[in-house]
C-alpha cells in the first residue's frame, strides 16, 4: 500500500513540476495561448470531476465488498448502458449490430458471475450454472 501511494505522489509531483511550468512557457511564448473556457463549459468540468470522484469511490467501496473481478467485469457494462442510454434518451440511430454488441456484452457479465455447482449432467461437463 505505500509503494501505491509513493507512486500516485510521484506521479503528481512531476506532473506539477514539469507539465504546468510548460503551460506558462507556451502561454509566454504565444505558442499556446491560454484562455479560461466560459462558465457553462467550467460547471461541466466541474461536475465531470465530481463525478469521477464519486465513480472511483464507489469502485473502491465495491472492491471491498465483493471482488476485483466483479467490480471490473461490472465497469464494462457502463459501455452498453451509455449505448442504451444515447438510444433512449438522445434518439440515435444504432445498427443492429450495436444491440447485438450489448447483449453479448451483458451475457458475458452474467456468465463471468454464473455460479458453478459440481454434480450437475449437462452441456457445461458436469457443471450446472446458477445465474
Amino acid at each position: 500500500m505505500e509503494d501505491t501511494c509513493l507512486l500516485f505522489g510521484l506521479i503528481g509531483l512531476s506532473n506539477f513540476l514539469l507539465v504546468w511550468p510548460g503551460l506558462f512557457v507556451l502561454n509566454a511564448l504565444n505558442v499556446e495561448p491560454f484562455e479560461w473556457p466560459p462558465t457553462h463549459v467550467l460547471e461541466l468540468l466541474f461536475l465531470n470531476g465530481v463525478l469521477d470522484a464519486v465513480f472511483n469511490v464507489l469502485l473502491v467501496v465495491g472492491i471491498t465488498f465483493s471482488s476485483p473481478l466483479f467490480v471490473t467485469c461490472g465497469t464494462m457494462l457502463t459501455i452498453p448502458a451509455s449505448i442504451l442510454w444515447d438510444f433512449c434518451f438522445h434518439g440515435y440511430e444504432l445498427p443492429p449490430l450495436a444491440f447485438a454488441g450489448v447483449a453479448m456484452v451483458i451475457a458475458g457479465f452474467a456468465l463471468l458471475n454464473a455460479r458453478c455447482t459440481p454434480g450437475c449432467a449437462g452441456m457445461c461437463g458436469g457443471v450446472r450454472f446458477d445465474l
